[in-house]
């Protein structure tokens, strides 16, 4: 029997060694319950899987997994292309807004982009 649930990740062997991630979790009681998942660090656009699901620990999607949604039945995830925080936030001072109060300073980069530095290099 073939895998039937394909999850891409930016960093397999991170993602496998890592022990902090929910989602390895999700994977360990799906392959408990008998389902088969495969993780994937680049597209396999010859996959007979129909779900995949795309968990890449950046702020934006990077291009070779933004096709993921179209080669599955099922995608979770497939068109959550960026996650970054002008996309959803209204929450945010503009360089011109005026507060007399402290604020708390966020970049638009998940964990502050080190994961994306990680990627590149």
């Amino acid at each position: 029997m073939g895998a039937e649930l394909d999850t891409y990740v930016e960093d397999r062997e991170g993602f496998l060694r890592s022990r902090v991630y929910v989602v390895r979790q999700l994977i360990r009681r799906l392959t408990r319950q008998g389902v088969s998942v495969r993780v994937l660090q680049r597209l396999d656009i010859s996959s007979q899987v129909e779900a995949a699901f795309i968990h890449v620990d950046l702020t934006t999607v990077p291009v070779p997994f933004s096709w993921v949604d179209r080669l599955y039945r099922r995608c979770l995830n497939g068109r959550a292309l960026s996650i970054a925080r002008d996309l959803y936030s209204t929450a945010r001072l503009l360089p011109e807004d005026d507060c007399p109060e402290p604020v708390i300073v966020k970049t638009l980069l998940n964990h502050r982009g080190l994961s994306e530095l990680a990627y590149l290099n």
